[in-house]
Formats: C-alpha cells, structure tokens, sequence
C-alpha cells in the first residue's frame, strides 16, 4: 500500500485506490498480478471485479 508497507484486502473497492500491486487469488491460484491501472484498463478484470466501468 502507497508508503504503508504491504497488506492484505479483500474488498477490491478499498483496496485499489490505495494498491501500488494488485494480486487476484481465486481457487488458490494467482490469476491476475500487476498494477491498479492495469486491472483498471483490463475491461474483463473490471466487468467481473467491478461490475463493470
């Protein structure tokens, strides 16, 4: 997190504004890692994530 050390969240929502990486684990499996403005120019990403832009 910006200038905060690392964590952990949930909440996509809350956690992007704030994220320097973005990791998206489902089944245990990593299935996306990158930048908060990647998974923002990732319409798939955002359709499923988001609901959408």
């Amino acid at each position: 997190m910006k200038g905060r050390g690392g964590g952990v969240e949930q909440n996509i929502r809350e956690a992007l504004p704030v994220a320097d990486s973005v990791y998206i684990f489902a089944g245990g499996k990593r299935k996306f890692a990158g930048t908060q403005r990647d998974i923002r120019d990732d319409d798939h990403l955002m359709s499923i994530y988001m609901g959408g832009h």
